[in-house]
This record gives C-alpha cells, structure tokens and sequence, in this order.
C-alpha cells in the first residue's frame, strides 16, 4: 500500500508542475493522480491477471531448489464403505415401529375338517 501511496504522490506532484504550480489545487491533483495510478493498476491486471501461475511454471528456473517449491495438498482418498456381514439384515432406522412378523396362512379345508 505504502508503494502505491507514493506513485500517487509522485504523480500529483507531476501534474501540479505540468499545471504551472497554482496553489489551491493540490486536492484536485491528487484525485487525478490517483485515477492515473489506478488506471495503471488495472492495465497492469489485465495484462498478467494471474502473475502467481507464471511465477509457479517458472519455479524450476528460478529455483531449482526442491525444497522450495510450493508443497502440494495431499492426495483426496474417499472412505471405504462399511462391508455388510454375510446373512446380516440391513440396519433399520431405530425410530420407525418394529416390524410385526409376517403371518402364515394355513390352508382351511371346506367341510369343517382340520
């Protein structure tokens, strides 16, 4: 921030000299040069807006140094799902009623015979 601030001044203090040193306008100066340092900011944003990319594909060069370079997040490993037991019943929710067992029929004879 303290960089910028100091382009802002420098600016100002160039169109106060352009301007022929009247007194009484530094506030109007300072807003143009910060408009200036802005626009330049912006145009500069444009130009690379991702300077850190460029700066990780030339790590190698710059520093061939494997310790420096950026440490990469580990692998995402997904959990491994739970294994049901061979003949276990498949869990229930334990807030819905139990099940009542099924019914057998049995088969009624006609005639009254059991």
């Amino acid at each position: 921030m303290e960089e910028r601030g100091e382009r802002v001044r420098r600016k100002a203090r160039e169109l106060w000299l352009l301007d022929g040193m009247p007194e009484g306008k530094a506030q109007e100066h300072w807003y143009k040069a910060e408009d200036i340092v802005r626009t330049e900011d912006f145009d500069a944003f444009l130009a690379n807006p991702n300077p850190g990319a460029e700066a990780l594909a030339n790590c190698d060069r710059l520093n061939p140094d494997p310790a420096a370079r950026p440490i990469e997040p580990p692998p995402v490993r997904s959990k491994p799902k739970p294994r049901a037991r061979s003949g276990a019943k498949p869990a229930r929710d334990p807030l819905l009623p139990p099940i009542a067992p099924p019914r057998r029929h049995e088969a009624k004879l006609q005639g009254g015979l059991t």
